[in-house]
């Protein structure tokens, strides 16, 4: 059989040699008459017909033989389209075929002599190299952060993070060990270590609400105390696992670079670095404390993992600034309310009177009055809530002016 293939080859070869040279005479007898501008159409087919052969010789000199007859140059036949020496461009696949083939011929696209006769050569070339920009979806912020996550996590890792948080999250919230508890616990443990951190929390509660008045936002918008964190860490995890394990996340979250860098607003009011490191402890203390987690295989090792890559991320973002005059205490959410799930998702933000208990009230409406003595307008927070708490509640702030009013913050 090889032999046989071999003999064909040669043949096809010869052939193809024999029919070159004719068409190479053709083509020298025709460039000899330059001065004649009769045959500008036939030389266009020769060269077009040449350069296919050369293509075909090629091929037939390097691929593997098949054994398929040999398929002679055609000779130049009256075509119904308007372009000369071209196909019927019926379909929008033909056209680009005989735009593929026809630039093959012509080395330089720029001097293509059927791109002047026809009009529609430039039409082609631009539908040809024309790249549609289909902008996909953008990338979470999140996802960057769950990706370097993933490398350090082990398969058996990811698989205990997935099991214990689906165990927390699905405990009732009665029994006093659903997923907010423990999130407070986490701020707690802070206390503990760190006595600085609650006068930090009333600080920025204060200041929070006394914003919230100022821009007539609601009470509850700004995320200053600790119930509040609570609430935006269960989400957090939440949208890292949901980026992990399925590859989208419902709400959107701001990444760890992010939070650092909004919390280096707070440096006025007490905020110290290396709290972050503090809360990677207290989280990964709380979390070993939980059954499930101590239960089940490699838990207790990927959610110390997962705290101290969090808190690390953030510490390492929270740089404070050189000038402490460029620090401005603004209190707009870095998380806004308006944008987290609906009621239907059991998102804690549906329902805003939810945040306004003892916990949350007694950090987050105290003290208003004392700060503007104008007339309360209808739409105030006193008006909308009943009663305000007595300023007697302030003593225990331990608010200091320095902290609250450099840089001043006009309220009027």
């Amino acid at each position: 059989m090889r032999i046989k293939e071999a003999i064909l080859r040669k043949k096809i070869i010869q052939q193809l040699n024999e029919e070159w040279k004719d068409y190479e005479d053709e083509i020298a007898a025709l460039l000899r008459q330059e001065t004649n501008a009769n045959h500008p159409n036939e030389l266009l087919n020769l060269l077009r017909v040449a350069k296919s052969m050369q293509l075909k010789q090629q091929k037939i000199s390097t691929a593997s033989f098949s054994p398929r007859t040999p398929r002679t140059p055609h000779s130049p036949t009256k075509s119904s389209s308007k372009f000369p020496f071209s196909p019927e461009l019926s379909t929008l696949k033909e056209s680009k075929r005989w735009q593929r083939r026809r630039r093959r011929v012509f080395d330089e696209r720029e001097n293509d002599p059927l791109d002047e006769q026809s009009g529609l050569g430039d039409e082609h070339k631009k539908s040809l190299t024309r790249k549609e920009s289909q902008d996909g979806p953008k990338q979470h912020p999140l996802q960057a952060f769950v990706d370097e996550l993933q490398t350090k996590l082990t398969v058996l890792q990811k698989r205990a993070l997935k099991v214990t948080w689906k165990r927390l999250s699905e405990a009732p919230k009665t029994s006093g060990r659903g997923t907010i508890h423990i999130m407070e616990k986490i701020f707690e443990k802070m206390v503990e270590l760190e006595p600085k951190v609650p006068s930090l929390f009333y600080k920025s509660a204060f200041i929070s609400c006394c914003h919230d008045r100022k821009d007539g936002r609601a009470v509850g918008d700004t995320i200053s105390t600790t119930r509040d964190h609570a609430h935006i860490l269960v989400q957090y995890i939440d949208t890292m696992l949901q980026l992990m394990f399925e590859g989208k996340a419902d709400r959107q979250m701001p990444s760890p670079e992010e939070i650092g860098a909004y919390h280096v607003r707070l440096y006025p009011l007490g905020l110290q670095r290396h709290m972050w490191q503090v809360m990677g402890e207290s989280m990964a203390e709380v979390m070993f404390v939980q059954e499930c987690v101590r239960a089940y295989p490699h838990a207790a090792s990927a959610w110390s993992l997962l705290s101290v890559a969090f808190t690390d991320k953030i510490y390492g973002a929270c740089k404070p600034p050189k000038d402490p005059s460029e620090i401005s205490i603004t209190c707009k959410p870095i998380i806004e309310r308006e944008d987290s799930p609906s009621s239907d998702s059991g998102c804690p933000y549906s329902n805003k009177s939810s945040m306004r208990d003892d916990h949350s009230g007694s950090e987050g409406t105290s003290g208003v009055e004392s700060v503007s003595p104008h007339k309360e307008p209808p739409n105030s927070i006193g008006n909308r809530f009943g009663k305000l708490r007595p300023p007697g509640l302030l003593h225990p702030m331990n608010l200091s002016q320095e902290a609250i009013y450099e840089p001043p913050i006009d309220y009027t």
